[in-house]
């Protein structure tokens, strides 16, 4: 499309054309009879005020943000998409995504969901969020980072899944639930679905080296992004002085060129505007707006109609720039059937268990999530389950707790021959049970010592996602259970698995650190206990040495040698490899896999290793397999491990892995 602007006047640089999936016809055919102001109104977005201050909504807006904490969403939403549509010649609806922390859903944090281990479940919570948000008008939900949400409670700790793999894993079956397994980057994201916005980058500002980047902190948004995600945001932040927003290594070579990704990038709020005001290379907000363009933000956020007419009529931005950016965003709108003609209606691939009102769904997915999250991470003097103890107080940490209360209701329910009261220290009477509720583990520590130091048996339930605090507590020989999340209506739940009526099913999504200044972790990668105990035999790694194939496979049997059924995660690490060129993590997470085996049975396992989990980015930053060997070890944990075996690679170190 021709420049609408002298042959003479000045023009920015020039960045490459990145290649995109090829836009599609309907969509070209769109882009061609747009007014450039209809172009620049597509790439612009605003917020939709949360409280109903009298202004007017603006129309011509391609995508409107609602925060979580608007009242009356619906209504308001409805409103402005009228406005909107009032002035609309080509009949193109603005895109609304929900914008903020995700507070009326009763699922887990992040932490919770990945401490499930399981896949199929984590898709169920995506594709549940997925049509609540459908039934109040939204397409897709933007998490803002440093906002907690997307990094657990604590935003200034470390980031909620440190292990690439897992991290992975789950943001690949994220967009899989929410955008509907068979949508891919092509068919249309059903009724029952939305997009999927995957966040791209590091938060906050770092100096992280190509190879930490690519192996461990942008494997999620790889993951995602491969999976079909149809969207990203860049993260707010700087890597090696270099603001995302503005990073063309990042958004176009590896984000379109390597990855193949074909949705819209969108600015992080307030991110375009801070190359001026905080990083300061931008010499203004046009050239922040241009900037941002330039390097392949689709979205530039804010109303920025006439500033980006004006920067295209002075030939500060060049009209193919915008052209792809309107291509990119009604791209995705034509996914989501906001644009005719949408493309053929793929299968939805929804359970017929999740058929059903979209709130009662939640409901059962999210009690199941709860139990399967509960990570016992010490009983060392065996205390649970509880079977008859004569006395059982339930307080909290340090102030009254709603939990405390309602977890003693729950346990006075079902423990018909004990006596439990909500109370609080001391305890008179010496021998019986203290269960310490409390969602700051630093904050249980003293009640515990003391509940110890009285001779009770103790167990503290953490009900939040502060674990990396958990070092102190577990010094106090108390029994420590993770919950993840307030128990809520829960607590019912909680007290079954208290008293053996159900199992703690979850592993630990990280590992934990030990102690100020100590090396090694207080609980490893995948640490958890039930009430049963597993034994594993017949290990069969194949091909023993790996020379063509596209796969391993890892298969043992595992015996539940106790006296209950129970859910073991079986888990697969790399470890000592020799012969590369690179030096990689002493033992590493390579696949994983949950079963449920009765009490005596014995399960035949098998995990398939992709070789792209035994491939290295070598000195010349290119992802290839190095001839070694690499011990392949399979456990309860990065620790705990049963079976020891290895496998030869025999491939050239020029080949390649995608």
């Amino acid at each position: 499309m021709t420049d609408p602007v002298p042959p003479d006047a000045p023009r920015a640089p020039r960045s490459p054309r990145s290649p995109r999936s090829p836009w599609s016809r309907a969509v070209r055919d769109l882009v061609a009879a747009m007014t450039l102001e209809e172009k620049a109104a597509q790439t612009s977005a605003t917020v939709l005020p949360a409280t109903d201050d009298g202004a007017a909504p603006v129309p011509g807006i391609g995508i409107v943000y609602v925060p979580t904490s608007t009242p009356d969403a619906p209504a308001r939403l409805a409103a402005f998409r009228e406005a909107g549509a009032a002035g609309d010649r080509l009949g193109i609806p603005v895109l609304p995504l929900a914008l903020g922390p995700d507070h009326d859903r009763p699922f887990l944090p992040p932490l919770g969901r990945v401490a499930t281990w399981d896949l199929r479940l984590a898709e169920r919570m995506a594709a549940s969020t997925a049509r609540a948000l459908r039934a109040a008008g939204l397409f897709g939900h933007l998490v803002p980072a440093g906002s907690g949400a997307d990094r657990g409670t604590d935003a200034s700790g470390p980031p909620a899944v440190s292990d690439p793999v897992l991290a992975a894993t789950f943001a690949a079956a994220r967009v899989h639930g929410a955008q509907g397994r068979t949508a891919g980057r092509t068919h249309l994201i059903d009724e029952h679905h939305v997009a999927v916005i995957a966040p791209l980058g590091v938060w906050p500002d770092g100096h992280w080296h190509e190879r930490v980047l690519r192996t461990h902190l942008l494997a999620a948004a790889e993951a995602a992004v491969r999976a079909g995600a149809a969207a990203v945001v860049p993260s707010p932040a700087s890597n090696a002085g270099v603001p995302t927003h503005t990073d063309v290594w990042l958004l176009r070579d590896v984000l379109r060129r390597e990855w193949h990704f074909g949705g819209s990038v969108l600015a992080h709020p307030g991110a375009v505007g801070a190359l001026e005001t905080a990083y300061r290379i931008a010499d203004g907000p046009d050239q922040a707006v241009a900037l941002a363009m330039e390097a392949g933000v689709d979205v530039v956020g804010g109303a920025q109609v006439e500033r980006l007419v004006a920067l295209v009529c002075s030939g500060a931005l060049s009209s193919w720039l915008l052209d792809d950016a309107v291509a990119a965003v009604l791209t995705v709108k034509s996914r989501l059937g906001l644009v005719a003609p949408a493309p053929a209606t793929a299968p939805s691939g929804a359970d017929d268990d999740e058929v059903g009102p979209a709130e009662e769904t939640a409901a059962r997915v999210a009690r199941t999530a709860f139990t399967r999250s509960l990570v016992l991470l010490a009983d060392p003097n065996a205390v649970l389950p509880l079977r008859t103890p004569r006395i059982v107080d339930v307080v909290p940490g340090t102030a009254d707790s709603p939990d405390a209360a309602g977890l003693a209701r729950a346990l006075d329910a079902v423990l018909t021959r004990s006596l439990v009261r909500d109370g609080r220290a001391p305890w008179p009477e010496p021998g019986d049970v203290v269960v310490v509720v409390s969602a700051r583990p630093e904050d249980a520590v003293r009640v515990a010592e003391g509940a110890v130091a009285a001779g009770r048996r103790c167990i503290v339930v953490v009900t939040g996602d502060r674990v990396h605090t958990l070092a102190a507590l577990a010094a106090t020989t108390a029994t420590v259970l993770v919950c993840w999340r307030p128990l809520g209506e829960h607590a019912r739940l909680l007290a079954d698995v208290l008293t053996g009526r159900a199992e703690p099913a979850g592993r630990l999504p990280l590992a934990l650190p030990g102690p100020a200044g100590g090396t090694a972790p207080v609980f490893p990668l995948g640490h958890g206990t039930g009430y049963t105990s597993f034994e594993y035999s017949r290990l069969a790694v194949t091909p023993a040495v790996l020379d063509g194939g596209d796969v391993v496979r890892v298969r043992c049997s595992v015996t539940n040698t106790g006296q209950r059924r129970g859910r073991e995660v079986v888990q697969v690490y790399l470890a000592n490899p020799t012969g590369r060129t690179v030096v990689t993590p002493e033992v590493s997470l390579a696949a994983f896999s949950t079963v449920e085996v009765a009490a005596g049975q014995t399960l035949p396992v098998t995990i398939r290793l992709p070789l792209a989990r035994l491939a290295v980015w070598n000195r010349t930053m290119h992802h290839i397999l190095e001839p070694g060997t690499v011990d392949v070890l399979v456990g309860r944990s990065a620790v705990d491990i049963r079976l020891r075996g290895t496998v030869t690679v025999a491939a050239h170190p020029s080949r390649r892995q995608p």
